[in-house]
């Protein structure tokens, strides 16, 4: 697929993927998420990349869904329970969101739709299609009370109040807070730790997790085993290094730019 709304850069063991509407304020409408949905294919089917990057240009993350394709009327025929296109993907590879400035309404589904959030510490999220009766279709009603939990959740999606990165950090919507325009650079040193480790465990555990959210307990840790024992050839090799002396004291492990 030919991309007309994103851009798509290769730096193999990483891909940066940016939303690239800013005479919409990077708004998604069905077309660009169909091209976000490519995107994200692309780097599950490529061997050489482990970890995906997703940012907005000219210092916007995502304003949302397109209203003035709302405006003109949805065709839904073809877009199973979505608006935007790209909230059902399943995706192997982990998908870190770069939020600068403004992440409000479908946006949030956005970055919600991503498995780690780096934010700017003055981006501002907030549920701003509460202004105008448009509904939350992309995932926001059922990402975000897992997220954040029930409260806080109704609160942002009732009121529409918005909140800054520092504050979204401390609500467990965002993972890690930059100074403003350091996102970008922050989520891609987040991401390349994460390349460095093996990925087969990676990818096991990250299917685990979605896979036994609001399952029963009992349930959960099946899937979790089950995902769990198809890496240990990467965990006996792993083992093995471990047994050799690597890895002692915690090396490798370190967030170099935790600040606490």
């Amino acid at each position: 697929m030919s991309y007309d709304n994103i851009l798509f850069e290769r730096s193999p063991p990483l891909a940066h993927v940016t939303i690239d509407r800013p005479e919409r304020r990077n708004a998604v409408d069905y077309a660009t998420g169909q091209e976000l949905v490519d995107a994200v294919g692309r780097i599950d089917d490529d061997e050489e990349l482990a970890v995906g990057i997703l940012s907005g240009a000219d210092g916007t993350f995502c304003a949302g869904a397109d209203l003035k394709e709302v405006a003109d009327g949805v065709d839904m025929e073809g877009r199973t329970y979505s608006l935007m296109g790209f909230s059902h993907a399943k995706r192997e590879k982990p998908l870190v969101a770069a939020v600068e400035g403004y992440c409000v309404a479908g946006g949030v589904e956005v970055a919600l739709w991503c498995d780690l959030r780096v934010a700017a510490e003055d981006a501002t999220f907030g549920m701003f299609n509460r202004r105008f009766g448009v509904p939350f279709v992309d995932g926001a009603t059922q990402r975000l009370p897992r997220m954040i939990g029930y409260s806080r959740a109704l609160d942002l999606i009732l009121t529409g109040r918005p909140i800054d990165g520092e504050t979204a950090e401390r609500w467990g919507l965002v993972n890690r807070v930059a100074p403003s325009g350091d996102a970008v650079d922050r989520a891609v040193e987040l991401a390349d730790r994460i390349a460095g480790f093996p990925q087969q465990t990676i990818r096991t555990d990250l299917k685990a997790v979605y896979e036994g959210i609001g399952m029963p307990l009992e349930r959960g840790l099946e899937i979790e085993a089950w995902n769990g024992l198809h890496s240990m050839p990467t965990a006996q090799e792993g083992a093995s290094r471990f047994a050799s002396g690597a890895g002692r004291h915690g090396e490798g492990i370190v967030d170099e730019f935790d600040d606490s």
